[in-house]
């Protein structure tokens, strides 16, 4: 899998106040165990990556760090319910518009798995090997930046040999 890092903690939307995280991140691939999560259209107005690091408020079907839709149950587990087993790792820098892979034997039993029951196929989530400190984040490009024409989507390549 290849992801286009599009933001990093720090680069932007701090008037001048604050610099880049420079600590190489190691982000993890988890299989996602649940098809309950929100996806909803807070912040679909912005068409750019950029100065959305704050975040926004959470409103009606948006997905939250405790709960799948805002305001409704809660996760099994505090970001996401999701597989404890790492399907893949890598270290992201803070080089914004590289292009950073993902590649391990069981991102191909994911593969497999959902192939044979695609009814249990609810992706990867990443995740941060720090997720307690502040300012550490890394934002990659998703599905929508092509479509706005401001980065490259995700790219699942898959090497078939029969």
């Amino acid at each position: 899998m290849h992801l286009v890092l599009g933001q990093v903690a720090g680069s932007g939307g701090c008037g001048g106040g604050c610099s880049a995280d420079t600590t190489p991140r190691v982000i993890k691939l988890h299989k996602v165990t649940s098809g309950m999560w929100g996806e909803g259209s807070t912040g679909n107005g912005y068409t750019t990556i950029g100065g959305t690091g704050g975040g926004f408020s959470a409103n009606t079907g948006d997905a939250t760090w405790n709960a799948y839709y805002h305001s409704s149950p809660t996760w099994s587990n505090a970001g996401g319910d999701y597989s404890s087993t790492v399907s893949a790792s890598t270290t992201v820098s803070q080089t914004v518009n590289t292009s950073y892979s993902w590649s391990h034997s069981n991102m191909v039993s994911d593969v497999q798995a959902w192939l044979n029951s695609p009814s249990t196929n609810y992706g990867w989530i990443l995740v941060n090997d720090d997720e307690s400190s502040q300012k550490t984040f890394r934002a990659f490009y998703s599905k929508e930046a092509e479509a706005n024409s401001v980065g490259t989507g995700p790219i699942l390549e898959i090497d078939y040999t029969p």
